[in-house]
């Protein structure tokens, strides 16, 4: 993996991770008014309503994962293009395709997770 490689994963990983997690917690607080009203009103306990949420997550990550990708990619993008540094990674040859091409990569393996 070349430098640039870790360098532009290195951009989009904190937005993806940041956006993961906001997008989630989104997605799941209409979950969390259902599972509070399981937990005072039914009586159930709290290991039953931590399993809810353990099997209640892989559904929302389906969503959130390639949401998060695509937020964390134009972040990353945005961020690199206001400070020239697309600018300057084209000054030194390198091109459009070869930046996109980590993150594409991430994206692809972000896919696959979400299969």
């Amino acid at each position: 993996m070349k430098i640039i490689d870790r360098y532009i994963i290195k951009e989009v990983l904190p937005p993806f991770i940041l956006s993961l997690f906001v997008f989630t917690f989104v997605l799941f607080m209409n979950q969390i008014l259902k599972l509070t009203d399981l937990l005072i009103n039914k009586g159930i306990s709290l290991f039953v309503i931590l399993e809810l949420i353990a099997f209640i997550l892989p559904s929302f990550l389906v969503l959130t994962i390639p949401v998060s990708t695509l937020t964390a990619s134009i972040l990353a993008f945005n961020r690199l293009s206001n400070d020239g540094e697309i600018t300057a990674f084209k000054a030194s040859g390198v091109s459009l395709y070869r930046m996109i091409l980590p993150v594409s990569a991430y994206a692809f393996i972000a896919g696959l997770i979400t299969v």
